[in-house]
């Protein structure tokens, strides 16, 4: 058994409405693995999955939601990673240069590096 599979089963041993079975089981623990792998606590990929309830009323399987929740934490790196950058004052690092002219004239890579906010995408930190 995998150990994302061990944390879903824990998960649901402990809040039945989390409970996964079959497939849906087998999907996410891997990807639960994947992420336990690469940096993510158990109480991390906990608070993900179950800190926030169930809608009222569930349009879709319990396995979706998981599932969503899981790939909207994957967006962004673990929290132990996001915050070593961090170490550093914010006056220390340089402030990026303001694009100029309008989103057309941007080339792709120039829009894919610009960042309307100021602030980590994984914690909030100004900078």
């Amino acid at each position: 058994m995998h150990p994302g599979i061990l944390l879903l089963l824990e998960l649901g041993a402990a809040r039945p409405e989390l409970l996964l079975t079959g497939q849906a089981l087998t999907d996410q623990g891997r990807v639960v693995t994947v992420m336990l792998e690469s940096g993510w606590s158990r109480d991390q990929l906990r608070h993900v999955i179950a800190a926030r309830p169930l809608p009222h009323p569930v349009r879709t399987t319990v396995g979706a939601i998981i599932a969503a929740r899981l790939r909207a934490a994957q967006a962004y790196p673990p929290p132990t990673l996001a915050a070593d950058h961090h170490d550093a004052p914010v006056w220390d690092t340089p402030q990026p240069q303001p694009v100029t002219g309008s989103a057309a004239t941007r080339t792709v890579s120039e829009a894919l590096t610009y960042r309307a906010l100021t602030e980590c995408a994984g914690c909030g930190f100004p900078g």
